[in-house]
């Protein structure tokens, strides 16, 4: 009975009327939830990441809280070390999957980084921040996040993750094998439009064929960081 009580469904769906069933568990009816967290990663219930970023964007504001209360008077290296270590990874965690694609999600994240840059010079007065994440040296999150899709995108097509996707990576040309491009997914639904493979497909597809096809992920990674991905979004 008191595993009972710790589970509950959630209807995954972009519908305005669902189906109601009532779900049992020894003899115990399962609550229903719009959200729940599943490895670390919140899933609503309307296919939106609305509650995981601001899950993820209250955690990473907190630990800047954290660190301008206790190392507010080390120098900037330091300042800016902890922000990669303990704040950035928290708000890119499996990002491959969540990559947010409207400008309220993206702003949101982003503004996560320039309260650090601030933190990190000890400026909170001047509005534009731009040129302290210059000098920092970070490039933009969403920049990062596509990054992070393509890396994975090598991986399956690598065969370096369990991910079977065949049926989806069509060559785009025939004639083609292997580290291709791909056939474009079209939809007209921006839940999918927006999902891992029809948007990492577009990004992939840039990507100088030449870099594509090297041997391993770290000469993959190593390439990506000397240029810039489009990224897909909301307008």
């Amino acid at each position: 009975m008191a595993d009972a009580v710790k589970c509950f469904t959630i209807h995954l769906t972009k519908k305005r009327k669902t189906a109601e069933f009532n779900y049992t568990l020894h003899n115990h009816i399962l609550e229903v939830t719009k959200d729940c967290k599943y490895l670390g990663v919140t899933f609503s219930s309307d296919l939106s990441w609305n509650s995981h970023i601001n899950n993820i964007s209250a955690k990473a504001n907190r630990t800047i809280g954290f660190l301008r209360r206790n190392i507010h008077s080390c120098p900037k290296e330091v300042k800016a070390a902890a922000y990669t270590t303990l704040v950035r990874p928290s708000i890119e965690y499996a990002s491959s999957v969540w990559d947010p694609y409207t400008r309220n999600n993206i702003h949101q994240l982003e503004a996560i980084q320039r309260r650090a840059a601030r933190f990190v010079y000890n400026n909170f007065y001047d509005r534009v921040v731009t040129s302290m994440i210059s000098r920092l040296q970070w490039e933009s999150l969403e920049q990062r996040r596509a990054k992070a899709r393509a890396t994975f995108m090598y991986k399956i097509v690598n065969n370096l993750v369990d991910v079977h996707a065949e049926h989806i990576l069509t060559p785009s040309d025939n004639r083609t094998r292997g580290n291709a491009a791909y056939r474009t997914l079209y939809t007209n639904a921006d839940v999918y439009r927006y999902s891992f493979f029809p948007r990492t497909i577009i990004t992939w597809n840039t990507i100088p064929q030449t870099l594509r096809q090297v041997n391993t992920i770290d000469q993959f990674q190593a390439g990506l960081g000397s240029i810039t991905l489009p990224v897909l979004s909301q307008m």
